[in-house]
């Protein structure tokens, strides 16, 4: 076989090693996220109370108790006179009954994130591998 024809095969067998050698790096951080994410969907399910200010409602423009769900940060809140019962939830969300309040849907996830980094963090300790 001719030396020089052989170098580059090799030059591309080195990237191709260095590439998928990134991939083991992002698993535990994608871990993360998906397990942060599914965290904050679950905590969907507590009930919760918040003051809500709806722009354009004659009643609610200062501030009003409204349902909500999401625990530690409320998230999802009741669409002002959509949602029956006075409640709120994922699937009312999804239907478009409920509401999602994007910086409190962040304060959400976030929380979650750090729990689950905090936990994965004291796993590694007790393990020994940190």
């Amino acid at each position: 076989m001719n030396p020089e024809a052989a170098a580059p095969c090799k030059k591309n067998v080195r990237q191709r090693i260095n590439q998928t050698a990134m991939w083991p790096s992002l698993k535990p951080a994608v871990a993360l996220l998906l397990i942060s994410l599914s965290l904050s969907l679950v905590s969907s399910w507590v009930p919760a109370r918040v003051i809500d200010i709806v722009p354009g409602s004659e009643d609610c423009q200062t501030g009003c108790l409204a349902a909500a769900a999401g625990w530690p940060v409320a998230y999802i809140v009741d669409g002002h006179g959509l949602s029956p019962g006075g409640s709120a939830d994922l699937i009312g969300m999804l239907l478009g009954l409920d509401r999602l309040d994007g910086p409190r849907a962040l304060g959400n996830w976030l929380f979650w994130l750090v729990m689950a980094w905090v936990v994965r963090a004291g796993l590694a300790a007790w393990r020994g591998r940190a």
